[in-house]
């Protein structure tokens, strides 16, 4: 299944992992010790991604980030990809999980695009 955007996919996803490791100290230099974090946080953006519609100022059909040509096109993106990653870092600060289950995130998912929809319409 295609994302929507997938710059928003990867936005959701980056911020879960900032949420998710906000405040703690690394406690292991191996790379292998964040797999399931980064396995959480794939999961968390598909979903938050599959919530949000294609959104044509910033992807075009099938999600692929438009490139950023104009002025418009880049500070829609960044813009959006800011304040989502912002906000889901926001969710899950502190709540270092490593679940992979899709529904498990669903009352989050949906509070995030809520607010999503309502911040991104301040962008100029």
């Amino acid at each position: 299944m295609a994302n929507h955007n997938d710059i928003l996919r990867n936005a959701a996803a980056l911020g879960f992992a900032a949420g998710a490791l906000a405040g703690g100290l690394p406690n292991t230099l191996t790379t292998a010790a964040y797999t399931n974090l980064k396995a959480a946080a794939d999961t968390f953006g598909i979903a938050v991604d599959a919530a949000i519609p294609n959104d044509a100022a910033i992807s075009a059909a099938g999600g692929v980030a438009l490139p950023p040509t104009t002025a418009a096109i880049q500070d829609a993106q960044l813009g959006k990809t800011e304040l989502l990653s912002h906000l889901c870092a926001s969710a899950l600060q502190g709540r270092f999980t490593t679940d992979t289950t899709a529904g498990d995130y669903a009352t989050v998912v949906a509070a995030i695009v809520n607010q999503y929809t309502v911040f991104a319409a301040l962008l100029v």
